[in-house]
């Protein structure tokens, strides 16, 4: 809906009926099938994907859609099971009429008109497909120890556990506490040899932010303020030490002096 102003207009913040307005009509009007490969979009790229067959059992995390399995006359259910033509995608069968339904990742659903409440088509053959929900947030890449593998992103480093809490420390609780990064696009180690060691004692795990969850470029703001903050506090550190030496100094010199002026007056009284 980003790239067309005329959808958001007609539909607002309804987002499913915008994007069965655009499976729909979307060829009659010459709009692109295929959305942006961004890093928040890249599970859902090329759109819905093929899951089960009719009346076969299936799971999804995201949108399930029921649809014809071909555009061929010939994929009419009185067709024998071997006889059936290959199955097209759903950006051509998406012309036509097809049922959707929001899935629970937890449950599998059959492929039969039944879990959709209506036959899109009847008397041909269908298909399920499953478009995926978009990850938006960091995930769990590795333990202490392990590769973090496939993160295109930034990987942040830090503990695994948070006092007063018994689960695995969410991203935001490990960077309440010491924490290190590194952007890498492929493969790291999660170990303190290659980002240090952050919180000494503690076991720890890697987040992978390929999502853009967190705005590196404010980390690395933050950090260069934090590293000035700390520069400025140890500067006044040490003007107070030298402060306090310079004191002490002048003190131990008129410490001295008053010794040597003493000693001086009970020179002059035993002479006298």
């Amino acid at each position: 809906m980003n790239r067309y102003v005329d959808l958001v207009q007609r539909y607002g913040f309804n987002w499913r009926a915008a994007r069965k307005h655009f499976y729909k009509y979307g060829w009659k009007e010459k709009r692109n099938y295929r959305v942006e490969d961004t890093k928040s979009q890249k599970n859902i790229a090329g759109g819905p994907k093929f899951v089960s067959n009719q009346y076969k059992k299936f799971r999804c995390n995201g949108d399930m859609h029921y649809a014809r399995l071909s555009l061929s006359p010939s994929s009419t259910i009185g067709k024998k099971k071997n006889n059936r033509p290959p199955a097209d995608s759903f950006l051509k069968v998406a012309d036509y009429q097809f049922r959707t339904r929001r899935a629970n990742p937890r449950r599998k659903y059959y492929c039969h008109g039944s879990t959709f409440g209506k036959d899109p088509a009847p008397y041909f053959w269908k298909q399920c497909f499953c478009e995926v929900k978009p990850r938006k947030e960091p995930r769990v890449c590795a333990k202490e120890g392990q590769k973090c593998r496939s993160c295109r992103g930034v990987v942040f480093y830090g503990v695994r556990k948070v006092k007063g809490f018994s689960k695995v420390a969410t991203l935001e609780q490990m960077m309440s506490k010491n924490y290190r990064w590194k952007e890498t696009r492929g493969t790291v180690r999660c170990t303190n040899s290659v980002f240090g060691d952050p919180n000494r004692g503690h076991a720890k795990q890697c987040y992978c932010d390929d999502v853009k969850y967190i705005d590196i470029a404010k980390v690395k703001a933050d950090e260069a303020y934090n590293k000035q903050r700390e520069e400025l506090k140890r500067q006044k550190r040490r003007r107070k030490m030298l402060a306090a030496q310079r004191r002490r100094r002048i003190q131990q010199e008129q410490e001295r002096a008053r010794k040597s002026e003493i000693e001086r007056i009970a020179i002059q009284t035993r002479r006298t």
